[in-house]
């Protein structure tokens, strides 16, 4: 899948995560994970993992994925990516 704009997803708010969505350059998905820094010490592999595979179930081969946490749920964070996904398609 091709992505062709920039495009984003998700609010500020507690317990939600804001993803953007960019064209890559080169192959390959590349995860730009923020938030506060005691929570991605625990939980940020795992949220870059979602986050990587929802890109690849959906088909993305090259793309820049931006988030900023604010302890979203697994749940939330796939939504968010493959709505950003979607948008940018």
């Amino acid at each position: 899948m091709k992505l062709v704009r920039e495009a984003t997803a998700g609010t500020t708010d507690a317990g939600d995560i804001v993803v953007t969505v960019l064209p890559g350059g080169e192959p390959g998905i590349t995860v730009d994970l923020k938030g506060k820094s005691v929570v991605l010490k625990q939980f940020g592999g795992q949220m870059r993992a979602v986050i990587q595979k929802t890109a690849e179930d959906l088909g993305v081969e090259s793309a820049i994925i931006k988030a900023q946490d604010n302890a979203a749920l697994d749940y939330t964070i796939r939504a968010r990516t493959r709505c950003a996904i979607e948008r940018a398609i």
